[in-house]
């Protein structure tokens, strides 16, 4: 057999090397490019969030104890932003005069469009925030209710803007 002619040894190593470089080539690419699409954690700190999971259900009962409760009445776009209006009630489904101190509306699947949102007393139990731009879709609304007894209040709702 004439010398060069077929397939040596060294054209065999030569094309595993080519094929398993591309493939791995390709996963660090596609991997890459999911870790900063969605780094795998949707609260920071997770594991230290684990660790105080029975505070977290101690918490929860104290506030189901409370028998508050949290209703979503009336969300609207206005212009590019969005009005969001929610009612407090306590156990006898009487209006709550409380503080909403914090809020947020949260992407489920990112946390890049997170938006704080500020809220004011309408009166009976009524409070009003409103976001001057706020992209149409599926948000998690979350905000925290205190009383002047320093009662806590997490309120969470999944809400759709139009």
């Amino acid at each position: 057999m004439p010398k060069g002619a077929g397939i040596t040894g060294r054209h065999v190593f030569f094309m595993l090397v080519a094929f398993f470089g591309v493939i791995i080539g390709a996963n660090v690419i596609f991997v890459s490019i999911a870790l900063k699409s969605f780094p795998g954690e949707s609260q920071k700190k997770s594991y230290l969030q684990g660790l105080q999971y029975n505070a977290t259900l101690t918490e929860r009962a104290a506030q189901e104890r409370l028998g508050w409760r949290a209703q979503i009445i009336r969300v609207e776009r206005a212009g590019a932003g969005a009005i969001i209006e929610m009612r407090l009630s306590d156990a006898r489904a009487q209006p709550l005069h409380v503080m909403v101190t914090d809020g947020d509306l949260q992407r489920p699947t990112h946390h890049r469009e997170d938006q704080p949102i500020a809220f004011v007393a309408l009166g009976d139990g009524v409070y009003r925030g409103e976001l001057e731009v706020l992209a149409p879709g599926v948000w998690e609304f979350a905000a925290v209710a205190t009383n002047a007894r320093d009662e806590v209040f997490d309120i969470r709702a999944r809400i759709t803007i139009p």
